[in-house]
C-alpha cells in the first residue's frame, strides 16, 4: 500500500484552509489500496489564531502539525516571510518527511488543484516533481533550486534525501563550478541536492511558458497571467483582472500569487466565485440505510459517485440519527468517533436468514456494534477498515457542512417482512430473536431537523423507498422528505426493477 502525505503550509491565516482541503480531497487521487493523509501547519504569532487553525484542521480531519516560532536559533517573527517559510518547510522535512519513505506533497497556502491528479502516477519514476528555478542575473553560474510552493517527494525513489533543504536566505550557496558565493531565495540549499549527480526530476511548468527548462533556459520566467487570458482555463476567465497575475502549473494547479500573504478584495471575490464553480457538482447521492440495497441501486443508476459510511452495512434510522448528531458537532474528533462510536465492535453475529441474526462470538464472523445495532457483513476489523471509514465520514461531513452541492439522502428497504402490520412504516429485523422496530418517519423527521440546523433546508432532500403489504393512508411528511411505498409483486421482496420505478 502506498501512503501519500500532504503537508499544507499556513501561517497567521485561516483564510484558505477549508477551500484547500476540500479541493485536495476532490482532485487528488491515488491507486486502489493506497491512502492519502493530510497534515496542516499550526503556525503563527497569535495564539488565538493558532487555536482556530488547530480546531479548523481537526474539523476537516486534518492532522495538525505544531510549527515552532524559533527554528535554527532564529525567531521567525523578526525575519522575512520567505526566510520564515523556508525554516518551517525544513522543520517539516526533517521531522516528518525524512521519517518514512512515503510520497510527500508540500503545498503553499494559496495553491489549489482544479483537475484530477493521480499523485502516484504523476510522480511515478521520478525522485521529485516541482518547478526548477534559477537567477538569470547570476549566469553563467546556474544556481538551480526548487520553488517550495508545490513540490512532491517520492520517498521510495529519491536518493540522498538528507541533502535536501528549504533553507537559502540566511546563508549564500557556493557554486560548484566557479566557487563563487551567491545569495538566493528560500529553497536555495536544494541546489546541493540537485547538483550532486544526475537527478530524475519532473519539472512543472506554467501555462504560457511550456518550453521552459530550469537547466537550459536563459531566463527564469514562471508565467504570471495578465491580459493573456487564453492561458487560463475557461472556468477562471470570468471577471479576471490583469493585476491578479495568477500562475497555472501543468494545467492542473492554480497559484493565486501572494494571496496567502496579502489582501486584495477584488481578487478574493473573483477566486471565491471560481471556487464555487470548482466545488459545485451535480446532486450528490448519499445512502442512509437500511441495507446494501441503497448503494447497489445508486450504483446501477450511475448516481454513486463516492463511497459513504452507510453504504454496505445494516443500519437503522435511529442509529444514523444518533451518529450524525455526534459527527456534526463542532469539536467532534473524527478518529475518536470512528473508533469509539461507529466501529465500537463488541460482538460477532451469525447469519440465520435474511436480516435475522444471532450473537455468536465463537462461530460468528459478522461484526456487530450493539450500542447502535450496526451490522457489518462485508468488513473485517482492521486498520484498513478504520482508515477507509474515517475517509468516508470525512467526505460525508465535508459535503454536509462545507459544500454547496445539492444532496439527496436515500433510504431503501426492499423487504416486506421487515414491517409490522400496524403501522406500515415500521422497520423490523431481529437479533437473538429480538425484533428491532424503529419508526422510519419519526426518525427521519428528526434527521431533517438536524440537517436543517447544519446546512439549511434548501440544499437537501431525503428519498425513502420502502416495501409494504398495503399502502398507508393520510401520511404527511417533512417538506424535505419524499416518501414512497411499493407493494412487491411477489408479496415478499422488492426487486431492483420495482425500486427503479421511483425516480431518485
Amino acid at each position: 500500500m502506498t501512503v501519500i502525505d500532504i503537508y499544507l503550509a499556513h501561517r497567521d491565516s485561516i483564510k484558505f484552509i477549508g477551500q484547500q482541503v476540500l479541493l485536495i480531497r476532490k482532485y487528488f487521487k491515488c491507486n486502489e489500496g493506497s491512502t492519502i493523509n493530510i497534515y496542516g501547519y499550526v503556525d503563527g504569532e497569535n495564539n488565538d489564531l493558532k487555536n482556530q487553525m488547530r480546531e479548523l484542521w481537526v474539523s476537516h480531519n486534518v492532522v495538525p502539525i505544531e510549527i515552532p516560532n524559533m527554528i535554527n536559533g532564529l525567531h521567525r517573527s523578526y525575519i522575512g516571510a520567505g526566510e520564515s517559510f523556508g525554516l518551517a518547510f525544513t522543520y517539516v522535512y526533517k521531522n516528518y518527511i525524512l521519517k518514512n519513505n512515503n510520497i510527500s506533497v508540500c503545498i503553499e497556502n494559496d495553491v489549489f488543484p482544479f483537475k484530477d491528479i493521480n499523485i502516484e502516477e504523476y510522480v511515478n519514476g521520478y525522485e521529485i516533481c516541482g518547478e526548477v528555478r534559477f537567477n538569470a542575473s547570476q549566469l553563467p553560474d546556474r544556481n538551480v533550486m526548487f520553488w517550495l510552493g508545490f513540490i512532491i517527494f517520492n520517498g521510495a525513489k529519491m536518493q540522498d534525501r538528507e541533502l535536501f533543504s528549504g533553507l537559502g536566505v540566511t546563508h549564500p550557496i557556493v557554486n560548484k563550478k566557479s566557487g563563487k558565493e551567491h545569495w538566493i531565495d528560500c529553497g536555495g540549499y536544494s541546489y546541493y541536492w540537485i547538483t550532486k549527480c544526475y537527478r530524475n526530476i519532473r519539472q512543472m511548468v506554467t501555462n504560457g511558458n511550456e518550453s521552459y527548462d530550469g537547466f537550459t533556459s536563459l531566463q527564469c520566467t514562471p508565467h504570471n497571467i495578465t491580459i493573456d487570458v487564453e492561458c487560463l482555463p475557461e472556468l477562471f476567465r470570468q471577471d479576471y483582472h490583469p493585476h491578479f497575475r495568477v500562475l497555472v502549473y501543468d494545467n492542473c494547479l492554480i497559484h493565486l500569487e501572494r494571496m496567502g500573504k496579502e489582501n486584495d478584495y477584488g481578487k478574493e471575490v473573483w477566486w471565491n466565485g471560481c471556487f464555487e464553480k470548482l466545488y459545485k457538482k451535480d446532486t450528490i447521492y448519499i445512502p442512509l440505510g437500511f441495507q446494501c440495497t441503497t448503494a447497489e441501486i445508486l450504483k446501477k443508476t450511475n448516481k454513486r459517485l463516492y463511497s459513504f459510511p452507510f453504504d454496505w452495512i445494516i443500519s437503522t434510522p435511529g442509529s444514523i440519527l444518533d451518529l450524525l448528531d455526534i459527527l456534526l458537532e463542532k469539536n467532534c474528533d473524527l478518529n475518536k468517533f470512528v473508533y469509539e462510536e461507529f466501529l465500537r465492535i463488541d460482538n460477532k453475529l451469525q447469519f440465520l436468514k435474511q436480516e435475522e441474526f444471532i450473537i455468536d462470538n465463537i462461530n460468528g464472523n459478522i461484526l456487530f456494534n450493539s450500542k447502535y445495532n450496526l451490522i457489518f457483513p462485508h468488513f473485517n476489523y482492521s486498520e484498513e477498515t478504520f482508515v477507509k471509514m474515517a475517509r468516508r465520514f470525512t467526505r460525508l461531513r465535508d459535503y454536509i457542512l462545507y459544500s454547496s452541492n445539492k444532496i439527496k439522502f436515500v433510504f431503501i428497504n426492499r423487504l416486506i417482512n421487515n414491517y409490522t402490520k400496524i403501522p406500515n412504516n415500521n422497520i423490523k429485523f431481529s437479533i437473538n430473536n429480538y425484533d428491532i422496530n424503529l419508526n422510519i418517519l419519526e426518525n427521519f423527521e428528526k434527521i431533517c431537523k438536524l440537517l436543517t440546523f447544519h446546512m439549511g433546508s434548501d440544499r437537501f432532500e431525503i428519498v425513502i423507498i420502502t416495501a409494504v403489504d398495503k399502502y398507508s393512508e393520510n401520511i404527511t411528511t417533512h417538506k424535505n422528505i419524499s416518501y414512497n411505498e411499493l407493494i412487491p409483486k411477489n408479496n415478499s421482496n422488492l426487486t431492483d426493477e420495482e425500486i427503479l420505478q421511483i425516480t431518485i
